[in-house]
């Protein structure tokens, strides 16, 4: 019974050489973005490249969503509708420095100017 406590114990430990070798956890960079017709707007125009998090609120009357489209072609998925008075945390993997650009996916919204550009460095 004490080999097995040892065994499992020794099996959840990580390995100090394994720990050095592993990549240090990035966490997410923070954008706030408030959103209205048919406007986005950011609280923070710049962000290292990586893990992003949206946090969208809505301070509109219509549901909005929201798309990431930057260099290369890359787009994100379309978020879930935010609708009226609520907040949603949307995760992108933003990898390559340039310019990205949010934008409201709903007909009419993008071409009524529902877009913010966000750089990427």
């Amino acid at each position: 019974m004490i080999i097995g406590s040892l065994l499992a114990t020794m099996a959840l430990a990580p390995s100090p050489a394994l720990a050095e070798r592993a990549a240090p956890h990035q966490p997410a960079t923070t954008v706030g973005v408030s959103a209205r017709e048919y406007d986005f707007a950011l609280y923070r125009a710049t962000v290292p490249a990586g893990r992003v998090t949206l946090v969208l609120h809505n301070f509109g009357e219509d549901d909005h969503d929201v798309q990431v489209r930057g260099p290369g072609g890359y787009r994100s998925a379309t978020s879930a509708d935010i609708e009226p008075e609520a907040t949603l945390r949307y995760g992108v993997r933003l990898r390559r420095p340039g310019r990205y650009l949010l934008v409201c996916t709903k007909p009419g919204h993008l071409a009524a100017g529902m877009k913010a550009t966000l750089r990427v460095r």
